[in-house]
C-alpha cells in the first residue's frame, strides 16, 4: 500500500490496513532528505522532512508500540544515522531529524527496557542508494563520493 507518512491521516491509514494484526517487528524507516543552505529552501520542503523523518516516525513508533508493550513482546527498528552526530552544514534539516531519532531511539530504549520490546537504532553512514538524488544532493561533497553498498560503520544503540 502506499502512505504519505509524513502525516497522521497517512500513517492512520496504514495502521487501519494493519487492523488487529499484533505486529511483532516494527521498521520504522522512512525518511526524507533535502540539500542546500537552509535559509535558502523551500519551507514547505523543510517541513516535509520534520514531518517525516520526525512526525511520522514517532506517531507510528507511539501507536504501535503501545500494542506491543500491551502484549509485553515485540521489537522496534529505527533508521537513525551517522549523520545526527554532525553539525550538516547544507543539510542541517535532515540531521537535525536524524539527531533527534537517534536520541528518541535511545530514550526509548531505556524506558522499554523490561517491557518485553526491545528498540534498537541503526545508524548507517552513506550508502549507495537514490537518497543523495532525491534530496537533491548530488552537487554535494557527500552526494558526489564514493559510497558503500552497505553501510561501512552501523552504530546501533546499546545498553549501558
Amino acid at each position: 500500500m502506499e502512505a504519505d507518512l509524513a502525516s497522521e491521516d497517512g500513517a492512520d491509514k496504514l495502521i487501519a490496513r494493519i487492523g488487529e494484526r499484533d505486529i511483532d517487528l516494527l521498521f520504522l524507516n522512512a525518511g526524507r532528505g533535502l540539500g542546500r543552505g537552509f535559509v535558502g529552501q523551500d519551507w514547505s520542503e523543510a517541513r516535509r522532512v520534520i514531518d517525516t523523518n520526525i512526525t511520522g516516525t514517532v506517531y507510528l513508533a507511539h501507536r504501535l508500540g503501545r500494542k506491543m508493550v500491551e502484549r509485553g513482546r515485540g521489537r522496534i527498528l529505527f533508521t537513525g544515522s551517522i549523520a545526527g552526530f554532525m553539525p550538516g552544514t547544507f543539510q542541517a534539516v535532515y540531521n537535525g531529524t536524524k539527531a533527534f531519532i537517534d536520541s528518541f531511539a535511545i530514550a526509548m530504549r531505556h524506558e522499554l527496557k523490561d517491557s518485553g520490546v526491545s528498540v534498537t537504532v541503526l545508524m548507517p553512514g552513506a550508502t549507495q542508494t537514490r537518497f543523495f538524488e532525491r534530496a537533491d544532493m548530488m552537487d554535494t561533497e557527500v552526494g558526489t563520493q564514493k559510497r558503500t553498498t552497505r553501510p561501512m560503520w552501523p552504530r546501533t544503540a546499546t545498553m549501558p
